[in-house]
């Protein structure tokens, strides 16, 4: 590490990226906003509690979290519910921006001038939706919201939502789906199939089916690493069966995050509805004297096939 890297402090994450989490989202935002960036790859959730907030954030370290202060609280117990996350060691990690229809220049300036705020804040109505959908594109990219990898991987170790066969010489295989992607996955293979599995072996007849979907996609076998295979979807494939791969994949990701909301706890905290300014300016004071460096700005290549 250089002299210069170390006075430069990185908002980036450079290799797995960070989730996203939008609080209350109005709808608006939600459909001209948040689906165009899922198709963006990027991981994202919505929380519409956010008593459940610092809970879910304490489990997702270096998270970005995009909070709709319309609601719930007034701006001022918004404002104090962000300022508490300063001393504590996962939500001082967390990339804070905010949204509101309702807030003022004024407002704006309060938040942006005292609190740490690496994902701005957007007055919603001020601007055009492709605008304002830009602007989150360039606030995902500055902050490292992908990391290394481009795409949103799904992993099935666990559990057998994705199944896949091909044949061969007139004979069914089954092969053991360790995670996918829109671009690709990776499987298992048994001693009677790891013939047909060399690197750059082309697959034409590898049939998935996920959900209610059954798929033929033309693979190429990128990476051999004992009885695991890494394949890539050939440009044979056709978009829409990224595209539907791509959708179950998040419908799954999004689908176990809700089914966890159960377990985190509820902060019933009584935010107060004045700020305390002089508090403010010292944890400003302390901030503007530590630099800090998050990792190498610069993603370079792809390390291994982990970060496809």
């Amino acid at each position: 590490m250089n002299e210069q890297a170390t006075q430069t402090p990185s908002r980036e994450n450079p290799r797995f990226g960070r989730k996203v989490f939008f609080l209350d989202p109005p709808l608006t935002l939600n459909n001209a906003i948040i689906e165009p960036l899922r198709g963006d790859e990027y991981e994202i959730y919505v929380i519409q509690d956010y008593k459940l907030v610092k809970s879910i954030l304490m489990a997702n370290q270096d998270a970005m979290i995009f909070i709709n202060i319309d609601h719930s609280l007034t701006f001022k117990q918004w404002f104090n519910f962000i300022f508490s996350f300063k001393d504590h060691p996962v939500l001082s990690t967390i990339f804070v921006g905010i949204v509101s229809e309702r807030a003022t220049s004024s407002d704006q300036s309060l938040f942006l001038e005292n609190l740490p705020l690496p994902c701005g804040f957007q007055i919603l109505g001020s601007i055009s939706n492709a605008v304002l959908l830009e602007n989150f594109r360039k606030i995902f990219e500055l902050n490292g919201a992908k990391g290394n990898r481009k795409y949103i991987r799904l992993d099935c170790q666990n559990s057998k939502v994705v199944s896949a066969c091909f044949i061969q010489e007139n004979k069914l295989y089954e092969v053991i789906i360790k995670n996918i992607s829109s671009v690709g996955f990776a499987c298992t293979f048994d001693e009677k199939s790891a013939k047909y599995f060399k690197e750059n072996a082309v697959f034409n007849n590898i049939s998935f089916t996920f959900g209610r979907n059954t798929i033929v996609c033309p693979s190429v076998v990128f990476r051999i690493m004992e009885n695991t295979a890494v394949f890539l979807f050939t440009s044979a494939m056709p978009l829409a069966y990224k595209e539907a791969i791509r959708r179950f994949v998040q419908s799954v990701l999004i689908k176990t995050f809700e089914l966890k909301l159960k377990n985190y706890t509820m902060d019933f905290t009584k935010y107060k509805d004045e700020i305390d300014m002089g508090a403010v300016a010292m944890a400003k004071d302390a901030r503007n004297s530590q630099i800090s460096f998050d990792g190498d700005s610069d993603f370079g290549n792809l390390e291994n096939v982990d970060e496809i």
